[in-house]
């Protein structure tokens, strides 16, 4: 399997982990809003506690870019592979 090849099967695996990882970040921030419009019209009592626990998913999600899975992490490692593909179709390798 050539460079090329190999960038492209690991692009396309980091791709699918983004999206999965964009769709759970909807999600939570989805939840986080409807917990927010019920907290707002009265009370509701440990709705503290599950808005804090949503958004430290939210928060381990985004991650730093040192975080193999985070999104931040799974982007940093999409524009590098992309990078690579771009040098490696440029010089062959070389």
């Amino acid at each position: 399997m050539g460079l090329v090849a190999k960038y492209r099967e690991e692009l396309q695996e980091i791709q699918k982990k983004k999206k999965i990882a964009t769709i759970k970040i909807q999600g939570y921030l989805k939840i986080l809003t409807e917990l927010l419009d019920i907290g707002l019209s009265g009370y509701y009592p440990g709705l503290l506690d599950e808005i804090k626990e949503i958004w430290r998913k939210l928060d381990d999600l985004m991650g730093d870019i040192y975080q193999k899975d985070s999104l931040l992490g799974l982007l940093w490692r999409e524009s590098e592979l992309r990078y690579n593909m771009l040098i490696e179709e440029k010089h062959g390798g070389k």
